[in-house]
Formats: C-alpha cells, sequence, structure tokens
C-alpha cells in the first residue's frame, strides 16, 4: 500500500500547482472530513466530466488520498481517462486551454498519454492542438 507522500507525488506529476489536500473544517470528524483537490476530471471519448475527489473522502488525510488514488487506478475502460485541464477559475469547463488525457500506467510508474482519435476530437469538437502530451505539459509547468 502506498503512502500518503507517495500518492500525493504521482498526483503533483499531473497536477503540481492544483493538488492538495484540504479539511472541511464545517464537517464534524468521519468519513467526510478531508479530500483531495485537483483540476483532474474523469471523463472519455464520448465526452462528459465528472471531478474526481468529490466521492473520495476521508476521515483522516491519508484515507483521503488512499480512496482518491483507488479511484484513479481504476480507471481501465478503454474509453474513460483522466483530463487534467489547465484553465483560471473563472473560464467554463473545458475553456480554450491546453488539456492533458492520461492513465495510471502502473508498469512505467507514471502517467501515459491517452492518444485522441480524430473521431473523438470532432465529436468533443476541441483541436488536436489543444491535446498537449502528459511530458510536454509537465516541463511547461516546471517553467
Amino acid at each position: 500500500m502506498l503512502g500518503i507522500e507517495e500518492i500525493m507525488e504521482r498526483l503533483m506529476r499531473l497536477d503540481r500547482s492544483g493538488t492538495s489536500i484540504h479539511m472541511r473544517d464545517s464537517f464534524p470528524p468521519g468519513p467526510n472530513r478531508w479530500f483531495i483537490s485537483q483540476s483532474v476530471y474523469l471523463t472519455g471519448f464520448s465526452g462528459g466530466y465528472c471531478p474526481l475527489g468529490v466521492h473520495e473522502s476521508g476521515s483522516s488525510p491519508e484515507e483521503a488520498a488512499e480512496k482518491y488514488w483507488a479511484e484513479i487506478t481504476r480507471v481501465q475502460d478503454p474509453d474513460t481517462f483522466l483530463c487534467r485541464i489547465t484553465c483560471k477559475s473563472d473560464v467554463p469547463i473545458p475553456g480554450e486551454t491546453p488539456r492533458v488525457w492520461v492513465r495510471w500506467n502502473q508498469a512505467m510508474d507514471d502517467w501515459e498519454d491517452v492518444a485522441p482519435t480524430a473521431e473523438a476530437l470532432k465529436k468533443l469538437n476541441i483541436p488536436a492542438e489543444r491535446i498537449r502530451p502528459y511530458k510536454q505539459q509537465r516541463a511547461y509547468d516546471r517553467m
């Protein structure tokens, strides 16, 4: 089992500036008090977005991270992947900024790109140049 530091390091590879652990201070101690925040959404070639983290809360930071990581690593459906959106908070999702489409690859111990299909790009009305490779976006984030 991964520890919280290793989980957070992996999550921050994908979304360095937007990944954090939060406590809902208005909630009593219990299973929904802690959660992970990220600019990462569950989506697929057929469209639609589902924010991660809402249902993966925990009674401690460690439990929240473990549940969130379990949710991310369960994404194995060929039509489903994670979309990291890089946009300001006042821009509607998905905005007009670059995106990164990935899944966790256990063998590589890193994120791997999900290649956009021409059909999906057309259906979602997304120009191909808006989909950035994970490594390219990661280098850009470090600037």
